[in-house]
């Protein structure tokens, strides 16, 4: 008998406050480490949600982009349209601004005016048009353009005082580029090429927007088609962004 009570005695030696402090510091060891384990897989599980949500909105925006891009060549091409009133400055600074490729953010503004050049000249050669798609002044235009995607580049933040400054400072960009390939290239009534000629060459192009714009004898239709436009993409990115941006669940883990 006493031979049994001295074997039982190890085993109560466990039973000890030291020994089940200890036991239940490692059960909370486990719980912690488990509860760690299920933070981590979440974690990674929203990040990969997180990565397929933005894929899925930058997929969205691009085909929203390349619509606007079809959209706006088919515009320009519209017969009596007022002079300046066109989307294409706007989507070059939109491209800029918006778009992280860069080589993406060059070639949609100008595959939109390239489709209405062809467009304008399949109308020119069907004697449907008398304006031609293909032109002298062809390739100075399209580098207006690239200078306004360039111009883009610095809108980084994006809120509708800085898109109104931005529009508007880049209408007077593709004003004063624009007129002044007029004047090197010799185009339009042929200027001197002299400072005073390049005044010249500005006032003919104010006169044209004065007389041909969307409000007759006002010459602020240089820049009230491109505010007008901008307003239109980037408020239309916002509403895409907003239709396909998915909502925050609002579940989460309890500690």
């Amino acid at each position: 008998m006493q031979i049994l009570i001295n074997m039982k005695r190890p085993y109560k030696s466990f039973d000890t406050p030291a020994y089940a402090a200890l036991r239940q510091a490692k059960q909370r060891n486990v719980q912690r480490a488990f509860h760690r384990a299920r933070r981590s897989e979440t974690e990674v599980g929203s990040t990969i949600k997180n990565k397929n949500e933005r894929m899925k909105l930058n997929k969205s925006l691009l085909w929203a982009f390349l619509i606007m891009v079809v959209v706006a060549a088919l515009y320009r091409i519209i017969p009596n349209r007022p002079a300046g009133f066109a989307p294409q400055m706007a989507l070059a600074l939109f491209g800029g601004s918006m778009i992280k490729d860069k080589k993406w953010a060059f070639a949609l503004p100008l595959f939109s005016l390239f489709i209405s050049d062809l467009l304008y000249h399949v109308l020119y050669i069907s004697g449907l048009s008398t304006i031609p798609g293909l032109y002298a002044y062809q390739i100075p235009m399209y580098l207006c353009f690239i200078a306004i995607t360039v111009f883009g580049f610095l809108l980084k933040k994006i809120t509708v005082i800085n898109v109104a400054i931005f529009g508007t400072l880049g209408s007077i960009l593709f004003f004063l580029l624009s007129n002044l390939f007029v004047l090197i290239g010799g185009f339009g009534f042929v200027r001197p090429k002299t400072f005073n000629g390049l005044m010249l060459c500005y006032n003919d192009a104010l006169l044209f927007y004065r007389d041909g714009g969307v409000i007759p004898g006002f010459y602020g239709n240089v820049i009230i088609g491109d505010l007008f436009f901008t307003a239109i993409v980037f408020g239309g990115y916002y509403l895409v962004k907003k239709i396909f941006t998915p909502k925050p669940s609002g579940i989460g883990l309890a500690n």
